[in-house]
């Protein structure tokens, strides 16, 4: 499968309640492994695609602010001529983390893909890199 395209909508950051500066933020991290509960990162070479929103917030006297980056977005994962990611596996697992919310997290992912006919030695190097 050759992925395009990573589309995501994740349920709003809370707003803050409280008079000191809060960060929160959600991550989602789609892969060839499933990484169970140990948070993973950007530089795990099986992650091929991820997004990261973060919001700035405090309650103050004049009302409560906040600064969110997105709550929806989307990922080329071309090399601008169309040619996307190569993904040989059975499964894409998707992991979602985040710091500070204190709510249950929901991530929407929709990914743009297309078939594509390899050769077998293609495959099996395709394979052998995600594990």
């Amino acid at each position: 499968m050759e992925v395009l395209k990573f589309f995501w909508q994740h349920t709003a950051l809370p707003a803050s309640a409280s008079a000191t500066e809060t960060l929160d933020s959600i991550n989602c991290f789609l892969s060839t492994s499933s990484f169970g509960t140990t948070a993973t990162s950007v530089a795990e070479p099986r992650v091929f695609a991820f997004f990261s929103d973060t919001q700035r917030s405090a309650f103050t006297a004049a009302g409560t602010y906040m600064s969110q980056m997105a709550t929806t977005g989307m990922q080329d994962l071309t090399d601008g001529d169309g040619h996307g990611i190569l993904i040989a596996t059975d499964n894409i697992f998707a992991q979602v983390t985040s710091t500070a919310t204190g709510n249950a997290n929901a991530v929407n992912i929709k990914l743009l893909y297309r078939w594509k006919n390899v050769s077998l030695s293609e495959y099996i190097g395709i394979v052998q890199s995600q594990t």
